[in-house]
């Protein structure tokens, strides 16, 4: 099973990844982050299990950086993106 760290999984792009995640068996969340919606992404967190969220740009790359994800995908609006890089 491959671990998904999602940054970005309270915007348009982050939400749709996830909703492909909920309908497949091989991927496991591990991480979350958003820039502001603390509300979506408490219910994130719970739906897929995982303790391991950020609010904010100062703690995105945190969330990039979880030694378990075998995958990080970044949803994250502009250069922002850039900064787990």
């Amino acid at each position: 099973m491959k671990k998904v760290s999602v940054l970005g999984s309270t915007g348009s792009i982050g939400m749709a990844a996830l909703d492909v995640i909920s309908h497949l068996n091989n991927l496991k969340v591990v991480g979350l982050s958003a820039n502001k919606n603390k509300t979506i992404l408490e219910k994130q967190a719970k739906k897929f299990k995982t303790d391991n969220i950020a609010i904010g740009s100062s703690e995105l790359r945190d969330v990039s950086l979880i030694k378990n994800a075998d995958i990080v995908l970044i949803a994250v609006v502009g250069a922002a993106g850039l900064v787990p890089l």
